[in-house]
């Protein structure tokens, strides 16, 4: 469990990060996987310079490292990788001014949705018989509200800091992995919906 100063660092961290749209991009894309400037200017459209402004604030906020360089036809290829997820808890949440918070959600939901369509349309959403597509709307009390927040953090969790973890373990090379996504929403609904 993360100490008080800890979260209100990743919160800090994160509110820098994805304040600007091209730079939430980039920090998702580098969770996806590792990536060189040029490969993520190719990808979107946009100079390899923004994207390298980018990338160059994400590693000073601690957000993404350097985790190789290759040579490549005389120049060398830098590739970064992410180092914070965007899991904000309550506590994060609560240190951000609305308009931080409405911008953050709107682009993890915007992620989400984006994901979900990229995979409907390359055929891999519907690929595996034994993935989990749900929606629930329970009717919860406080206490259910505190229960559930807490199990999704607990599985969050564990994805991020164990399941993920053994697999760079056992299989050291990303491009050895297969890429899945996981999205986590836990929100209160409109009233009679």
């Amino acid at each position: 469990m993360k100490t008080r100063q800890e979260e209100d660092a990743i919160a800090s961290k994160l509110e820098r990060a994805l304040s600007d749209p091209l730079r939430a991009w980039v920090l998702a894309q580098l969770n996806d996987a590792p990536a060189a400037a040029v490969d993520l200017a190719r990808k979107s459209g946009e100079p390899r310079n923004r994207i390298s402004y980018h990338i160059g604030k994400l590693v000073e906020w601690d957000c993404a490292e350097l985790i190789d360089t290759i040579k490549v036809r005389g120049t060398e290829k830098k590739i970064f990788a992410a180092k914070t997820r965007a899991l904000i808890t309550g506590e994060m949440w609560e240190r951000m001014n609305l308009n931080s918070r409405n911008g953050i959600s709107i682009k993890i939901l915007n992620e989400g949705v984006e994901r979900a369509q990229r995979a409907l349309e390359s055929g891999t959403f519907d690929n595996r018989l034994d993935r989990i597509a749900a929606n629930y709307k329970p009717r919860l009390d406080e206490e259910g509200w505190q229960e559930a927040k807490a199990l999704l953090h607990e599985v969050h969790q564990k994805f991020y800091e164990e399941l993920e973890a053994k697999a760079v373990v056992r299989h050291p090379d990303p491009m050895d992995r297969r890429p899945f996504t996981f999205s986590m929403y836990l929100y209160e609904s409109p009233s009679g919906r």
